[in-house]
Formats: structure tokens, sequence, C-alpha cells
């Protein structure tokens, strides 16, 4: 009984479910509009740039069930995603070319193809005639563009033009060394709201960025020594979407670094923090 119950009641469910929305809808066809629905929030499409942020005053040094004091910070990983399609492995083009052998072996032209093919014959043969370009083809002196850029050449990792197929991290340089742009989280807000004022207040506000979550991918956890209180940071991930960056004061360079070039500026230990998330 309890079996043919439970279907029927999640049926009346989403029965009430449509009944209870279409007076609603009704409305809104109508051009009417509830006082409720006026309240509704409006989601917008294009991107606002954030407003400026100031330094807010850190938490204090909270304290462990053992005693012990510790800072927590936030820090973002800020990555720009790749460009291009990775290179194929040696594995992956011989793969490739005997699926191209079997799919030509086994395939017949579409009518597009057959069209296409009739169309590449006829301009052959009438080479002064007009043809209207508006299909799209493929021009016979089209070079595709390089996939090593001049600031691959160069070496220079200020540039986010470089490692095209590869995920670039952004690494600032402050007062404590190389590290990932990073505040202290202060009583008033939560991990998501630190992360977004650290890229403002790294970044600027004319850099289009998404953070991806709410919760960190990862800790890294600095004991504390002596009287110094140790340090939590707490790191989030955000995506670069557009715009230029404007470095804060308070940081004298910047890198855009694949993850294999982390260890160049990294300590091993935050390296050993990150690399669950940062490849």
């Amino acid at each position: 009984a309890v079996r043919l119950v439970q279907p029927l009641r999640a049926r009346l469910g989403t029965v009430r479910t449509l009944f209870g929305t279409a007076p609603a809808l009704r409305r809104q066809l109508k051009g009417i509009v509830s006082k409720e629905e006026e309240k509704q929030p409006v989601y917008q499409t294009e991107w606002v740039p954030p407003t400026p942020v100031v330094d807010l005053p850190a938490a204090a040094p909270v304290k462990d069930k053992d005693g012990l004091l510790w800072n927590l910070q936030v820090a973002a990983c800020f990555s720009r995603y790749p460009r291009i399609t990775p290179d194929k492995t040696p594995e992956e083009l011989k793969w490739a070319e005997f699926r191209e052998k079997i799919d030509l072996m086994k395939s017949c032209l579409s009518m597009d193809e057959i069209r296409e093919e009739q169309e590449r014959i006829r301009r052959l043969k009438n080479p002064d005639e007009d043809f209207d370009d508006e299909v799209g083809e493929y021009r016979e002196d089209f070079t595709p563009s390089d996939r090593v850029t001049d600031a691959d050449r160069k070496n220079d990792r200020r540039s986010l033009n470089r490692h095209l197929q590869h995920t670039l991290m952004l690494l600032v340089k402050g007062k404590d060394g190389w590290e990932m742009p990073t505040v202290s989280l202060t009583d008033s807000e939560n991990l998501r709201a630190a992360v977004d004022r650290c890229l403002v207040r790294t970044l600027g506000t004319e850099v289009h960025t998404h953070t991806v979550a709410n919760a960190p991918s990862g800790c890294l956890v600095v004991p504390p020594a002596g009287s110094k209180p140790g340090r939590k940071v707490f790191f989030l991930r955000a995506i670069y979407v557009a715009g230029k960056p404007a470095l804060h004061k308070d940081y004298s360079d910047f890198v855009w670094v694949p993850h294999f070039e982390l260890k160049d500026y990294l300590k091993p230990e935050y390296i050993q923090a990150i690399r669950g998330f940062a490849y």
C-alpha cells in the first residue's frame, strides 16, 4: 500500500505546483504584475564593474581547543583558462590518423559534400566567373595562427597571452614573498565575500571575474611560532573573464604562470596545499 500511495502523492504535488503557478503566468501574459511579483529581484545579464573596496580591519586571532591562536585568511586562486586545445600526444596522433582512415573507408559523401565538390569543379572550369562566397568555405591561402605567441618566445610572464594551451594562475609579490592574492578575514564577511573583496583590492574594478564556489578548494596551515599566531589560509577558485588588471600598491610584482612554473616562485609547503586544484 505504501508503494502505491507514494507515487500518487508525488504526482499530486506536481499537479498542485502547476496549478499554483498558472495564475501568475496568466497575469504575466496579460501584462498584469502583482505587488509581490514587483518585489522579485531583476537579474542583470551584463557585467557591472564592482565598487572599489577599502582595507578592512582583520578579525582578531581565534583560539582553538588546544589554546593556540590562528589568523584566518582567504586567498584567490585566480586562473585564466586555456584558449586553445592542448597538443596531441604521439599516441593520440596515431589514433586520430587511424580513425580518419576508418571513417573514410566506411563513409559516403553527404549532399553538402557533393554540392561542395560540384562547386569546386565548376570554379575550376570557370575561373573568371564571379562566385558568391557566402557559404563560408575555407580559403586556399588560409594559414592558422601560431600556437606559440611572442610572449612565449620572450618569456614574458606578466602577459596573459602565453601558454595558450595551459591554465595560468596569478601570483603576486608582497612583503612576505610570492603568493596568491590574499586578504585577512574580517568579522562581518564569509569566505565568498572575502575572496571577492580580495580580487577587487588586488586587480582593481576594471577586471571581470567569476568566483567558482562558496566553499574553499584547499587550505594552507602555518603552525604558530612562539607567541606569534599561526595562519590558516583558505583558497577559493576564481576565473579571469576580461579586463586589464591594475595591481595594488602593496604588491611589487606579478606573474601569470602554469602549474609547472609554480615551483619557481612558491615554497614546497605552499605548492603542497594547492596541488589538488591548481593545475
